[in-house]
Order: structure tokens, then C-alpha cells, then sequence
């Protein structure tokens, strides 16, 4: 009977296993005072050329870019300021990336656009997300394939929402009300 009950307990602690493994949940990532809720199916990457980091999956790749206050602009044309607001911010990144027709879109606490550009023969849809802080502006880009971008729409709007800022920058943020759980969180300034 012991040996029954131990092959019972086996078997069911394999198959536990085996079923959460597939498992995608809500996660949390902090990167320098930015928190994001994506999924368990992101990592994390540090170690990107131009971005603060990068978080990639199958479904998407969001890209993070902290521009300092004080800091000069890439073309060097003017500094990055406190003064600034964020729609300025969002006509400099505009025009320095060619861009000025672009339409912006205001929602909550921070501004969006979206564009498509092809690399490798891939069509990819931008949906870049714009905020600001005390200390700095912030651009988190959404990027997957165009082919199903209107299937994530929903999931970057969740995603876009769900980016709160460290407490000495949340003067200039207003709180989110999302909740989901259960939410593993990771660490990594």
C-alpha cells in the first residue's frame, strides 16, 4: 500500500511539473526604476546597443531608453530638460527620426505612435510608448511582427499601462490600477 501511495504521489508531482512548466503568468521586470508587467515568456537583455535594455519573447521584443535630464540631445541641437514637456519630447524624437507626420495619441500618463519598418525581409510594427519623470524622459518601444500586430494590440496597450516608475519619480505619474496575479518579480538595476 506505502508503494502505491509513493508511486501516486510521484506520478502527480511529475505531472504538476510538467503542466506549469507551459505556463505563461504575469511578470514583473525592473529595470532603474521602471517596473513593466509583461509575461514569463520575456527575458531580459542588458546588453543592448542604444537601449537601457531589451525584454524579448516570441510574441514581441520591447526595447527601453532612458534620456537623462541635462543630457545633450544625439544631434547635439539642445539639451533635455525638466522644463520640457512631454509633447516636446515626443516632436524632438519625432523629427530625429524623420518622422514629424506621424500621428501621436495621448493615453493616461503617457503619449504613443506607431510606424512600421521592414528588416530582413520582416515587416515590423513599432508601437512606441513615451513618459516622463522627475529625473528623465522615457521611450519603451513594442515591437513584433505587422502579421500580428492586431493581435497584440490589446496585450501592448496592457503592457503600456502597466509601467510604473520608482516612488521619487511618481510626481510626474499617475498610479496603475492594474492588478494581476500571480506576479513573479525580478530585479536587475
Amino acid at each position: 500500500m506505502k508503494k502505491l501511495a509513493l508511486v501516486t504521489i510521484a506520478l502527480l508531482l511529475i505531472g504538476c511539473v510538467l503542466v506549469s512548466c507551459g505556463e505563461v503568468v504575469p511578470r514583473n521586470f525592473i529595470q532603474g526604476g521602471m517596473t513593466i508587467t509583461l509575461d514569463s515568456s520575456f527575458i531580459r537583455n542588458t546588453n543592448v546597443k542604444g537601449y537601457s535594455t531589451e525584454f524579448r519573447s516570441s510574441k514581441a521584443t520591447v526595447y527601453v531608453l532612458r534620456e537623462w535630464f541635462g543630457l545633450s540631445t544625439q544631434d547635439e541641437s539642445f539639451t533635455l530638460t525638466s522644463d520640457m514637456t512631454l509633447g516636446q519630447y515626443a516632436g524632438y524624437v519625432l523629427k530625429a527620426n524623420g518622422m514629424e507626420d506621424t500621428e501621436l495619441t495621448e493615453r493616461g500618463r503617457h503619449v504613443f505612435f506607431v510606424y512600421e519598418d521592414t528588416r530582413n525581409d520582416v515587416e515590423y510594427t513599432n508601437h512606441v510608448c513615451l513618459y516622463k519623470t522627475l529625473d528623465a524622459f522615457w521611450m519603451i518601444s513594442f515591437v513584433c511582427p505587422s502579421d500580428s500586430y492586431e493581435e497584440r494590440k490589446l496585450e501592448i496597450a496592457e503592457w503600456s499601462s502597466s509601467v510604473v516608475f520608482s516612488k521619487e519619480a511618481e510626481a510626474t505619474t499617475a498610479p496603475v490600477t492594474t492588478e494581476k496575479t500571480p506576479v513573479v518579480t525580478t530585479e536587475e538595476s
